[in-house]
């Protein structure tokens, strides 16, 4: 049975940052370049942006029930049967998320790490590290994640150092990308991907009181933002627009 324990700001933020940004690795770049061209990094802010209001609501339904999680709230005021079904709903979701963005990670270190070990070794591989992270309990898990986030988030500064030389201004132009309209609408509709941050409402309990949530949301979604759009733009200060067409 998973132990939920306590722990605080830095831990939390460390856990949701994390489950947000990972997927920035994968894929995600060159489709964004493919849908709004060279304003990917000015469309993640919008998503960002629009992920923080409509989170607020959540917030403020966790302050009107101190002591709780969104699950517990369900039950609360839904009843057993509809609050279950959209509790379920919201595990659904988050194990689909979590599904779709292991899908991608194997592919990545199937391609640039292990490309001669099967994906099914990785998958497996991967699964029984969760398995074990899963049954020495959420605190455990958070509290490691606070220590990974130190050096990932070395490595990824490193990284983009390193890049700096290959920078090309040029690149970001015209700064739009196809127009405003299409860059506003496409970041309202990907606010999913910083869905994760309903994570928060999942283990509020676990938190020094419901103003923890509020401090963990807010840091989370600048943090995020400030590393995937980092990501984006590095990503077209280097790749001009033509390039990530033909290599997509």
């Amino acid at each position: 049975m998973l132990r939920e324990g306590k722990f605080g700001v830095q831990e939390a933020v460390s856990f949701t940052t994390i489950a947000i940004t990972a997927k920035v690795f994968f894929s995600s770049p060159t489709y964004v370049v493919q849908i709004v061209g060279t304003s990917g990094w000015l469309m993640t802010l919008i998503s960002a942006f629009t992920t923080g209001a409509a989170f607020f609501f959540v917030y403020r339904l966790l302050r009107l029930f101190p002591g709780k999680n969104i699950i517990e709230i369900n039950t609360h005021v839904l009843g057993n049967a509809i609050g279950s079904f959209f509790s379920l709903l919201l595990s659904f979701v988050l194990l689909l998320t979590a599904a779709l963005n292991l899908r991608e990670f194997i592919e990545v270190i199937n391609v640039y790490v292990l490309p001669s070990s099967p994906p099914d070794f990785i998958l497996y591989l991967f699964v029984t590290v969760l398995i074990i992270l899963s049954f020495l309990g959420l605190e455990t898990l958070v509290r490691f994640s606070k220590l990974m986030a130190y050096i990932l988030l070395a490595g990824f500064l490193l990284i983009i150092i390193i890049s700096v030389k290959y920078f090309e201004l040029s690149n970001l132009f015209p700064i739009f990308g196809h127009g405003f309209n299409q860059t506003f609408i496409n970041g309202i509709k990907r606010s999913s991907a910083y869905g994760e941050i309903m994570i928060i409402a999942v283990i509020a309990k676990s938190l020094h009181g419901i103003k923890y949530a509020k401090k963990v949301s807010i840091a989370t979604l600048i943090l995020s933002a400030c590393i995937v759009t980092l990501s984006l733009l590095s990503f077209s200060l280097i790749f001009p627009y033509y390039v990530v067409l033909l290599i997509s």
